[in-house]
């Protein structure tokens, strides 16, 4: 699908810039057009967290039918079913609400709030994905990798304010 490998992409160029002015460039084009990019941006997070909804609901209905569900199990479904694209969606959304625009921080505020989503979920879809970083790339790889996510939820903290 064009749009997860677009949010990928766009999640990989602000993880990894390499210089400032990058992932600043990158980042100014959610504020351009009257903040269009985080508007549609906020859609996708809200598309894949009612995917990833509709999972959990149904691993639920599973176990009530009596399945024996392992951690890992349940974990690579959600993945499946739209947890990595939320994500990517959040990492992207983390960084442009690290940025610091103002209109930005209000746009956002502003949706969050029109669905009722609580300050604390898009820290919360973060600190999952760092506590389920295994060990690719190898440790100084993990270790970077696991700082910059963290780095992030830190910022988004600033969602209650």
């Amino acid at each position: 699908e064009m749009e997860a490998r677009c949010v990928s992409i766009i999640a990989n160029l602000l993880q990894c810039a390499l210089t400032k002015s990058t992932w600043e460039r990158t980042a100014a084009k959610f504020v351009e057009s009257d903040y269009e990019k985080c508007g549609l941006l906020f859609d996708l997070i809200i598309r894949y967290s009612a995917k990833v909804r509709a999972v959990e609901e149904k691993l639920e209905e599973e176990l009530a039918e009596g399945a024996e569900l392992d951690s890992d199990h349940v974990y690579l479904e959600r993945l499946d079913g739209g947890l990595y694209m939320l994500q990517q969606a959040t990492i992207v959304f983390a960084h442009i609400w690290s940025a610091g625009d103002s209109g930005a921080l209000e746009q956002f505020r502003k949706l969050m709030q029109d669905v009722g989503m609580p300050p604390e979920y898009l820290p919360g879809v973060l600190w999952e994905m760092y506590e389920a970083m295994g060990e690719t790339g190898g440790r100084r790889e993990q270790e970077s990798q696991k700082k910059k996510i963290k780095r992030l939820i830190i910022n988004l903290e600033g969602l209650a304010g």
